[in-house]
């Protein structure tokens, strides 16, 4: 049984998988995986058109249906006529619809009647991409926005971001340089930022939320069409501490042994103890500027009343 959440989604017929892309990071290569995996667990699968040419449609669909036509869009209910035509109770079903947003932009409430007249089918699961940096005219503006929207309506959500992108970033940090891509973004006449969309590498950050409510969050990494466990770009490694030279001529030895070193390292220094008011009695903290300092058990104490009587002060 595999691991990962978006496995998952197909196992358990997740009621509505949103796939979060914008111009940097399409989500058609984990919409191909996604197809292709449903397909080889013998999930019949229905292909909603938006944007997508039928010639571009992956060969595992069973069935491919375009929502628009040149001179008008299909309604929701011609839609649903069709999927209830396709249907078949002893099947499990997958409707992948391309993308989203005409449906949003058309009507949010429109939306929850035709998903949910669906899904009360049965053996039915929905998968669909919102573009994010697409702007819906026709979204009402009293309303959450739309992506918070989809976070609450949806079982599971992905976003994406390429590896090109994260390693671009990586190197730029390492070496203590601006982001490029922020960089690129200041311009205005960036419209494609430097290696977007990217196919051969893709991070995930998939938010699968639970019928309990409870959401479980997981990042993978789609490698050349199979799912793999991200690993993420490790920081600077601890500095080792320089070592003292030894080819230097003094009488005395600069390094530390071993013991040397675990003792320096557990000396409490005295404004450690300062800084510390919560507990007053224990370090002998007194408020007013009085110095603190604990004697070691070799100190040889003047315990005469004047310590500078000798002085003739």
């Amino acid at each position: 049984m595999s691991k990962f959440l978006l496995d998952r989604c197909l196992r358990e017929l997740s009621p509505l998988t949103v796939l979060k892309d914008d111009i940097q990071q399409t989500g058609k290569p984990l919409l191909q995986f996604m197809i292709k995996s449903a397909a080889s667990r013998n999930i019949k699968v229905l292909f909603v058109s938006y944007e997508t040419l039928k010639a571009n449609c992956p060969s595992e669909v069973d069935q491919f249906i375009y929502a628009t036509s040149w001179n008008k869009m299909k309604s929701l209910k011609e839609l649903y006529d069709e999927v209830v035509q396709w249907w078949k109770p002893e099947h499990q079903h997958l409707i992948v619809v391309d993308v989203i947003n005409p449906i949003l932009n058309n009507s949010v409430s429109s939306f929850s009647m035709f998903f949910g007249s669906i899904l009360a089918l049965g053996s039915t699961a929905f998968l669909t991409a919102y573009h994010k940096d697409v702007s819906l005219e026709n979204y009402p503006s009293y309303l959450p926005t739309c992506e918070t929207f989809l976070d609450y309506t949806s079982t599971c959500t992905v976003s994406f971001t390429g590896m090109q992108h994260i390693m671009v970033e990586h190197d730029a940090r390492m070496r203590s340089q601006p982001n490029p891509l922020t960089e690129e973004l200041q311009d205005c006449t960036i419209v494609n930022l430097l290696g977007s969309n990217c196919e051969t590498a893709i991070v995930c950050y998939v938010d699968f939320r639970k019928k309990s409510g409870r959401v479980i969050k997981e990042t993978c990494t789609l490698k050349n069409g199979a799912l793999e466990a991200f690993t993420p770009f490790v920081g600077s490694q601890k500095q080792l501490e320089p070592e003292a030279p030894t080819d230097l001529d003094v009488p005395f030895n600069l390094t530390l042994s071993e013991k040397e070193r675990k003792e320096r390292e557990g000396v409490f220094l005295p404004h450690f103890g300062a800084q510390d008011v919560a507990k007053p009695a224990e370090f002998g903290f007194v408020d007013g500027g009085a110095i603190i300092y604990h004697a070691d058990k070799v100190d040889d104490f003047d315990e005469e009343e004047d310590a500078d009587e000798d002085l003739l002060i």
